[in-house]
Order: C-alpha cells, then structure tokens, then sequence
C-alpha cells in the first residue's frame, strides 16, 4: 500500500532520543512512512533505525539541509513532515496533518512547541510559538506541506544553517502557513546549557540578523562557539 504520508527525520548522534521516537511513529500504521536520514552518527543511531522494523533508514552527506533533501526524495507519499530527530510528534499528527493540507487554501504548517522539562519560562516559550511567524517558527516544531509544493520550491536550500529559516521565508511568499494548535514535545537540551531567557534571545537576535542580511555561514560559527 502507497502511503498518504512520509515523515522525513534527519539524525545526527540522536541515540538517546531515537527509542522513544521510533515507537511512537510505529504507532501511526501503515499509511505512513519513516525515513531516517542519517549524517554519520557514531553513537548507534543507525543500529537503533535498522533494528526498529519499520523505519527505512538513509545516508546523505552531513547538514541538515542535505539530510532532509535526500529523504524527500526517497519519499514515496504525496505529503512530507520534516521532523527532528529529538522532537515527538503528537499521537494524531498524522490525521492533523491531512486534515490541514486538504485545504487547497494551505500551502504548509507546523505545530506549536512543548518541552521534555518544565520551568515556567519554557512554559511562557512554549506559548509564544502559537503565534506563527518567522521568529515564533522554527525547524523542530515540525513542517509539513505537500510533496509538489515541497519540489516546485526547490527544497530546502543547501545552507549549514538557518535552512528551516529560509525555506519557510519562501514558503510565505507563495502561500498561506498555518500553525496548528497542538504541540510537538521537543527536547529542552539547548535552554539547559544557556538558560531559557539567553538561549531565546539567541535565538531571536540569530533569526533577526539572518533576515536583515548576515550570512548563514557566519551566524552558525557564532552559534557553535556559544555552545
């Protein structure tokens, strides 16, 4: 049976996330696909993928861009979810997913954002991300759109950083992206090593700079030497 919905995952070094993200998409039947599209992770990630039964697993060159990408088109169904390799996706995502792209009038979504640890201002985070715009929008709360719309825009574009970004800007220009009210729970890794209020704010003045003109290249050096 073709499936109605590939859900891309681009890994790197996820083992400790990857059990747990595994059985929930097991759970959504048939009528939906796993790629895991792996960078070269050294931690057993790729062990995890092949012993799961019903995840395919690739390998494409490092960046997440590329990783993504290559899943795509390997991709058998006529909708794509693009999904971190640390974020769970709700049990309904696929039924959410659907229902959303049925809408001729909606060219793309994704959901709001929750954390595997609670504080009150990843609470207050996590309540922001319902509002859906380029700086409240980002790559782990999960995009989906259709598999044509996904190729007449090229794909994502080949940058090391701030791809989910830029495709998303794209994206906006040609059509109607909506934000769904339920929340991916994602890991609260990065706010743990900078803080909540640093590692936002890093965030926004990143996104801010990139749209404004600074180059991808150069805002991900800044990015890993804060880390």
């Amino acid at each position: 049976m073709k499936p109605l919905l590939s859900i891309v995952v681009p890994v790197l070094n996820e083992a400790r996330y990857l059990p747990q993200l595994l059985a929930r998409l097991r759970g959504f039947g048939e009528h939906v696909e796993t790629l895991v599209v792996d960078g070269g992770s050294s931690d057993g990630s790729q062990t995890l993928v092949r012993a799961d039964g019903r995840a395919i697993l690739l390998a494409s060159a490092r960046g997440r861009a590329r990783q993504m990408n290559a899943g795509a088109a390997e991709a058998r169904a006529p909708l794509l979810f693009f999904l971190h390799g640390d974020t769970l996706p709700p049990p309904e995502a696929p039924e959410l997913i659907i229902r959303a792209l049925t809408d001729p009038g909606v060219l793309a979504g994704s959901f709001r954002l929750a954390f595997d640890r609670d504080s009150a201002l990843l609470r207050f985070y996590a309540w922001c991300t319902s509002a859906n715009n380029l700086l409240t929008t980002y790559g782990d709360q999960g995009l989906f759109l259709r598999r044509g719309d996904f190729e007449e825009l090229g794909g994502f574009p080949d940058l090391p950083f701030l791809e989910d970004i830029e495709f998303q800007r794209r994206l906006r220009r040609h059509g109607r992206m909506i934000k769904l009210d339920s929340a991916v729970r994602t890991s609260a890794r990065r706010f743990e090593r900078h803080g909540v209020l640093g590692q936002q704010l890093r965030n926004v003045a990143i996104v801010g700079a990139y749209l404004v003109g600074a180059p991808a290249a150069r805002l991900k050096k800044l990015y890993t030497d804060a880390r």
